[in-house]
């Protein structure tokens, strides 16, 4: 008998009796009447910011001994896309381990052409972008993934606008750690930017404008004088969004 009076009342048929109530009485959380209030879709959609890596060149890892300056290496990008005053923390991080094949002074080919980001700019306003190059120790990609799926990703997904909610904030804390422990241990190079800045310098999207930065460290590689140990060249261009496409030049 108890077991069916259970399953009443998770299906929603308990008894009649009186119910404690924890949230608003219905008469206060009842919305006043609002008007709609008509928009340009494709001026709210106005397209997509799209972060797109054109070259990449490591000549020093850190964990280089100086008998294996042959060691293949796996070099890694990281996007984190965050609010810089504060808040609950990131909107979306994308990891993007290349394969163990690279070495000191070799371009890394398999990061050309891959997107770090690609979501509509309505949802990227006020926030800032970190992106990190490191030496991806052989432990850390698991860890990234397993975040970044519960984090959001900056690029496009099969599940929709990937990034736009907010993940827990335990998982925050365990991203923000590993992040600590990427900077003090494996870090390469390490650039951030406002994304308003970036739009202001893009202009209008029907504009078609692209911006290139060319990313390069403060530390120059050993034997090399004026060499950078690293350098990222950064694209930032426009794509519309589906609907909203722009007129032929």
């Amino acid at each position: 008998m108890r077991r069916v009076m259970l399953a009443m009342m998770l299906a929603g048929c308990g008894t009649s009796g009186p119910e404690k109530m924890n949230g608003f009485v219905e008469r206060d959380a009842l919305v006043r009447p609002a008007d709609a209030v008509p928009l340009g879709a494709c001026q709210l959609r106005r397209g997509r910011l799209i972060l797109e890596i054109e070259r990449t060149l490591v000549r020093e890892y850190p964990h280089t001994k100086r008998d294996y300056l042959d060691e293949k290496k796996q070099p890694l990008l990281l996007l984190w896309v965050s609010y810089p005053a504060g808040g609950p923390g990131a909107v979306a991080l994308t990891p993007l381990p290349a394969p163990e094949e690279y070495r000191a002074g070799s371009l890394v080919r398999w990061f050309e052409g891959k997107r770090l980001l690609d979501q509509p700019v309505r949802l990227l306003q006020g926030r800032r972008l970190d992106l990190r190059l490191a030496e991806n120790n052989r432990t850390f990609e698991p860890e990234w993934r397993k975040i970044a799926g519960q984090v959001g990703h900056g690029v496009t997904s099969a599940a929709g606008e990937a990034g736009v909610s907010l993940p827990p904030q335990g998982v925050l804390d365990m991203a923000l750690e590993q992040l600590n422990r990427l900077d003090r241990d494996d870090l390469i190079l390490r650039w951030s930017i406002q994304v308003d800045e970036v739009i202001q310098a893009l202009g209008e999207p029907s504009r078609r404008q692209a911006l290139r930065y060319r990313l390069q460290t403060t530390r120059d590689a050993p034997g090399t004088p004026a060499q950078p140990s690293a350098e990222v060249d950064v694209l930032f261009f426009w794509e519309p969004e589906p609907g909203c496409e722009w007129p032929a030049p």
